[in-house]
């Protein structure tokens, strides 16, 4: 797969921020502003990576530091949803982890909230709901 051009990069981002702001204006969280300069700057930033397949790199105190899909490049067409539970398994936010996998000290911001925030945005625009299941076959 070609790696996407820095626009389309930026233009995925965008898409999602413009998600963000939405559901702060009509779905406001009950923990803060999802739209806030620092989370939208935690997107980005693992959004960016994935798409230009560099992966997320985690990196907890006394331990070696962890790249999830280093050399996978994930878009808006991968399934969101499979590729969130298999970073799970890696780098989990659960008080019971997975086997292998390691705690995430960033409770769920080193990657597991923004593929969870990316999902959304994908499924209200495909006009979906987030429970439902993504569509296969999304084009490339």
């Amino acid at each position: 797969m070609l790696h996407p051009t820095d626009e389309e990069i930026a233009a995925e981002v965008a898409f999602v921020h413009e998600d963000m702001r939405w559901r702060q204006e009509h779905q406001p969280s009950r923990h803060g502003e999802a739209d806030s300069e620092k989370n939208l700057g935690l997107v980005k930033k693992v959004i960016s990576c994935l798409m230009r397949g560099q992966g997320v790199t985690y990196s907890p105190k006394g331990k070696p530091s962890v790249i999830v899909f280093s050399g996978r490049v994930i878009t808006r067409h991968d399934n969101l949803k499979a590729v969130r539970e298999e970073a799970d398994q890696v780098i989990s936010k659960k008080k019971v982890l997975p086997a292998g996998a390691i705690f995430d000290a960033a409770k769920g911001w080193t990657i597991d909230t923004q593929l969870g925030i990316w999902r959304k945005a994908k499924m209200r625009d495909l006009g979906l709901q987030n429970s439902d299941e993504e569509p296969e076959g999304a084009p490339r």
